[in-house]
């Protein structure tokens, strides 16, 4: 989020309208615990669908840093769940959590992951 502006409004100079967004370390239990195996952490890709979004992603990515700094910055799905208007999220890399149920044949467990993220 870091260069977002800049971004923004080059694509906007060029009569591009650009996706503003970033992938985020979620916390496994607590963005304020520090970093552990237990407490380890899942990627997940979150997007800016209107200026809400934008501020959510700005505040949550700022928190990441200033309350979450433990080897990665790191939110919670408690913080995501209280900042969420206007952000749609994706599923990530191989190292999300969903994937991460998928690839342990718990796809019961991932769907419910995804349905809660969807809500």
């Amino acid at each position: 989020m870091f260069g977002v502006l800049e971004f923004h409004n080059s694509c906007r100079k060029y009569g591009i309208k650009p996706i503003l967004g970033c992938e985020v370390y979620i916390a496994k239990h607590s963005h304020l615990q520090k970093h552990s195996r237990t407490n380890g952490y899942n990627h997940l890709t979150l997007l800016a669908s209107n200026s809400d979004g934008l501020r959510n992603l700005m505040y949550l990515t700022s928190l990441s840093y200033i309350e979450g700094l433990s080897s990665r910055p790191r939110i919670s799905t408690e913080l995501l769940y209280k900042h969420h208007a206007g952000i749609i999220c994706l599923s990530g890399c191989l190292s999300s959590k969903v994937n991460e149920l998928l690839l342990e044949d718990k796809e019961t467990l991932a769907e419910e992951l995804i349905i809660e993220l969807r809500d």
